[in-house]
């Protein structure tokens, strides 16, 4: 299935303007799925792409950003995406 997806997709009545308008927290993705998503996540700033973080792989409560390297924590980071 395609979904199109259009720029007025993501417009929420919010004070504040989001961030991200796409963030991906799925760890233990395949490996070509995950390649596509980190080359969209480079195309596009506003695509937060988190995974496990590597020096603390078993702490749950946490996702490293693939691009910028920062730690967030999890789920709270799912809900800022929606505000």
């Amino acid at each position: 299935m395609k979904i199109n997806i259009t720029e007025d997709s993501f417009c929420l009545m919010s004070s504040e303007p989001r961030q991200w308008s796409l963030i991906s927290a799925q760890t233990g993705l395949h490996s070509e799925y995950k390649q596509v998503l980190q080359d969209l996540a480079h195309k596009y700033t506003d695509f937060l792409l988190l995974d496990r973080c590597t020096d603390h792989a078993y702490n749950f409560s946490e996702r490293c950003g693939v691009s910028d390297g920062n730690t967030y924590s999890y789920p709270f980071i799912l809900q800022v995406g929606i505000l």
